[in-house]
């Protein structure tokens, strides 16, 4: 009577279990049948980022513009070889009074010291003799003597235009029928004298170094171009140059030169370059950094740089869809040149792309991305 009882018991609790499960799966699938339609494609579409919409967005829209990869070096300046002169000594003589210094700017023609040289004196009274003795052949009628005295002034004033003096004060000591004194040592051009060795009363031979002479508005400047980069640069490119001493300031210059020799120890090759200089604030024994920008080859669909965003490890534009909001797009970038990106994959010429707001814009994805995750 007892198990009989007990038995009752346990079929009674099973089937209000029955009904207890019955009853719960009835609520969920009429929870599930009430709930709004859409719901489960939500869950769907959070595998895509929602359009998003921020105020003071700038766009550009993409097109293609010209590509050029820029080569870095490094170099030291140097005087432009072609504007650079040594002045020396050419006779023997005596400085009588030195009239230019070290880091002194001179002018074509003018005078940097005087020279007391008895060669010069000599060549002087031949050439006046020479001018009298042809004078005397033409008063006498003696055509002979006047054609010998001429070929004999010619090599006269050839020798003393090799000591440095021009035809115009040759013509006045003609005139003059007088000598002078002291041979005038000039400035053969414009320019700093970078150095000066001349001293007052000193005795020098030909050939003893006196100045040093160089126009400093245009210099050159010697820059190592690696191997790798050799078959990008070729003279004519456009170079931007930074020193330490201004480094907020980009000098421009030229590439006018690379060279046919390989350092074997560095791997490089050397190039010259040309600076213009007008405000003096380039100095010869500078070192420099060097931007050599080639000739670009062919265009490519680019954007802003600012327009790029990293995003949960993927590069990311935001595109303008119609409604004035964006959505992220994944894309592909090739080279960076001038605060431009390159786009190889993701983009089509003619879209719009957030440049600035473009932060405020990867923002709010992920403010939406956490709140999704939180749901």
């Amino acid at each position: 009577m007892k198990k009989r009882t007990v038995r009752i018991h346990h079929l009674v609790l099973i089937a209000l279990l029955v009904g207890v499960a019955f009853t719960l799966a009835c609520r969920e699938s009429r929870s599930s049948a009430e709930a709004p339609a859409g719901e489960t494609e939500k869950t769907s579409a959070d595998e895509h980022h929602e359009a998003l919409l921020v105020p003071d967005v700038k766009t550009q829209k993409v097109g293609r513009r010209p590509f050029s990869i820029p080569v870095k070096a490094t170099g030291v300046i140097g005087f432009n070889q072609k504007r650079f002169v040594c002045i020396s000594a050419r006779v023997p003589g005596r400085i009588e009074e030195v009239l230019a210094f070290e880091g002194d700017r001179v002018k074509t023609g003018q005078t940097l010291l005087a020279l007391y040289s008895p060669d010069f004196l000599s060549a002087q009274q031949e050439l006046l003799h020479l001018f009298q003795q042809q004078e005397r052949s033409r008063k006498t009628g003696d055509e002979e003597g006047a054609k010998l005295a001429a070929g004999l002034i010619r090599s006269s004033v050839h020798r003393i235009k090799l000591m440095g003096v021009r035809e115009e004060e040759i013509r006045k000591i003609q005139e003059s029928g007088t000598v002078r004194e002291t041979l005038a040592v000039q400035a053969p051009i414009s320019g700093t004298l970078v150095s000066a060795r001349a001293v007052s009363g000193e005795f020098v031979e030909m050939g003893t170094e006196l100045f040093e002479l160089a126009d400093l508005d245009v210099l050159w400047a010697t820059v190592h171009i690696f191997e790798k980069y050799l078959a990008l640069v070729r003279p004519g490119f456009r170079a931007e140059v930074r020193t330490q001493a201004y480094p907020a300031e980009v000098f421009p210059g030229r590439l006018v030169l690379v060279g046919d020799v390989q350092d074997e120890e560095t791997r490089t090759t050397k190039g010259r370059l040309e600076l213009s200089n007008p405000s003096r604030k380039l100095k010869p024994g500078m070192f420099i950094e060097v931007t050599l920008i080639p000739v670009a080859i062919g265009e490519s669909l680019a954007v802003p740089e600012q327009a790029v965003r990293q995003v949960e490890g993927k590069t990311v534009v935001f595109v303008r869809v119609p409604g004035g909001a964006f959505e992220p797009r994944e894309v592909k970038l090739g080279r960076l040149a001038g605060g431009w990106a390159e786009i190889l994959e993701g983009l089509q010429e003619g879209e719009e792309v957030a440049t600035e707001g473009s932060f405020s814009l990867k923002a709010e994805m992920l403010k939406k991305t956490l709140e999704g995750e939180h749901e």
